[in-house]
């Protein structure tokens, strides 16, 4: 089984450089290693760690993460038959190449559907993982949780599977995912150079899932470089959050845009009310307001989202 590792990175040079080494220190190397950088521009040391291994790097600006990856699926080798898709801020424990390879072995060719995608297990961002179980009951009421791991709500919402102790099938994978070559072709979006790429994993993987079954990996254990962990409590985060996955809902008729009002009432109160945060909660209120509202007018006036997406840009405390 040949595969592949793409890597998508932006002025993280030593983030890349310590997963590249990661990488090289490997018990096997993959069959490519393809690096698709923007930003500041680097340079991937290919004698020094890579003696024997492909490497493939291109110099992209502009362009998001999305338009990186595409751009990476291109540069793939046709024998190619797996493709690792990691961001550039995780560290991999030597073996874990290794028994990536174990894992795909183990799938059963006769399984129907074939299983398409694999999730690693990273430390889990979910932010109620660790609350109270009255607040996990209330993300419920707001169709913001579900008991089933790894669903996708008819919110939009995205339930976590990182908390599974066993492997399951799930609905969607998030960006430390592997999948087969064939998939994809489905990765692709109208809003490439978007600064952000949130839920850009969910609207992908959640395609394959719909005639690929997609299974949660426990075993492959990777973990965050722990100075690069995002701040998930910004209004930049909770800005975008919104509106895509209010373009998901829109996107996908088996959604409901009853629902997706409902859990984002949820989203903005555990927003305003939270206690990380360090913009004030004045301006959290007047971002949290201005945002709904842009998500309200342009359900009634059917905008075209790349209008959305510019007026999100003006809300005030959104770069903090």
């Amino acid at each position: 089984m040949k595969f592949a590792i793409l890597i998508a990175t932006r002025n993280r040079h030593k983030a890349l450089s310590t997963l590249l080494r990661d990488i090289s220190n490997s018990t096997i190397f993959p069959d490519q290693l393809v690096v698709v950088s923007s930003g500041e521009p680097i340079s991937v040391p290919k004698d020094k760690l890579f003696k024997h291994l492909e490497v493939s790097h291109v110099h992209f600006e502009p362009g998001g993460q999305i338009a990186q990856k595409m751009i990476g699926i291109k540069l793939l080798r046709d024998e190619i038959e797996w493709v690792i898709f990691l961001d550039d801020d995780i560290r991999l424990h030597y073996q874990l190449l290794e028994d990536f390879v174990r894992e795909v072995s183990n799938i059963s060719v006769y399984e129907k559907p074939p299983v398409a995608g694999i999730g690693f297990k990273l430390p889990t961002t979910n932010r109620l993982n660790n609350h109270h179980f009255w607040t996990k009951k209330v993300a419920r009421l707001f169709l913001l949780d579900s008991p089933d791991r790894g669903r996708i709500l008819r919110s939009g919402h995205p339930t976590d599977y990182l908390e599974s102790k066993i492997p399951i099938n799930t609905e969607w994978l998030n960006g430390i995912s592997a999948w087969r070559r064939d998939t994809l072709l489905l990765y692709q979006s109208t809003y490439q150079n978007t600064r952000y790429a949130s839920m850009e994993d969910v609207f992908f993987s959640y395609k394959v899932s719909r005639n690929f079954k997609l299974r949660y990996c426990p075993s492959l254990n990777v973990d965050f470089q722990q100075e690069y962990m995002t701040n998930l409590n910004t209004t930049k985060i909770f800005s975008l959050t919104s509106i895509w996955t209010y373009y998901f809902v829109r996107s996908h008729d088996e959604m409901s845009m009853k629902s997706f009002f409902i859990s984002q009432v949820g989203r903005s109160l555990y927003f305003c009310l939270s206690r990380k945060h360090e913009l004030k909660r004045r301006f959290r209120m007047y971002a949290c307001l201005k945002v709904n509202y842009l998500i309200m007018e342009n359900g009634i006036k059917r905008e075209t989202f790349d209008k959305l997406l510019a007026k999100i840009d003006k809300v005030e405390g959104f770069k903090d």
